[in-house]
């Protein structure tokens, strides 16, 4: 829930269409949907089908470091306001096909926009990749649609000043594939690009 819903429109130069930027961030109450305790493991997929993290669509055991994921998206969609992975475009590819290409193609869109799995992803799942590494993506779509509707995340930067170098550069750390290379929700608030905050507002409630 934001306090103001005011917004301008502005032309996102990634994509050439009109975008719609609040003129306050403030929030008064968001959903990151669902949390999880440090020591709580689990099998399966729960979060909202267009926030899922990698490691749920290649069906391996997740932990709260979903939730930075989570909320490396809620980020992303706040500065943009469309979601990083375009999921609305997917869930629209997929919605003829069977499911199991749903996540193939969340995966190879996350692979354009993110950039390549690493090795100790693919170990775990190789058959959901090519021999050389790249999503295998047969039967499920082509690369020229991914091309069109999937674009690199430093695409969707509108501007070179140093608050906006920093707000990617904590995306990028937020939104990577291995969950055990990911940074945690600590280590997120002592980035700089929340150097304005005091270190009362960067303590973690």
């Amino acid at each position: 829930m934001l306090v103001n819903d005011d917004y301008e429109t502005i032309l996102d130069p990634s994509t050439n269409k009109a975008v719609r930027v609040l003129k306050d961030t403030t929030i008064r109450v968001i959903d990151f949907s669902y949390i999880t305790f440090i020591e709580h493991r689990q099998r399966g997929e729960r979060h909202t089908c267009m926030r899922v993290c990698p490691e749920m669509d290649l069906g391996i055991k997740w932990s709260y470091m979903a939730d930075v994921w989570n909320i490396g998206n809620m980020l992303t969609k706040l500065y943009r306001g469309v979601w990083a992975e375009t999921f609305q475009d997917v869930l629209r590819l997929c919605a003829k096909t069977q499911c199991q290409c749903l996540n193939v193609r969340r995966l190879a869109c996350l692979e354009r926009v993110i950039g390549p799995y690493p090795q100790a992803l693919i170990n775990k799942r190789g058959y959901f990749f090519y021999s050389n590494g790249s999503v295998n993506i047969r039967y499920c779509t082509t690369k020229e649609k991914l091309d069109e509707k999937c674009k690199p995340l430093k695409s969707m930067m509108r501007s070179n000043e140093i608050e906006n170098r920093n707000f990617f550069d904590l995306l990028e750390q937020m939104l990577r594939h291995d969950p055990d290379q990911r940074i945690t929700l600590p280590r997120a608030l002592k980035h700089p690009f929340f150097d304005a905050l005091s270190e009362e507002q960067r303590t973690l409630q």
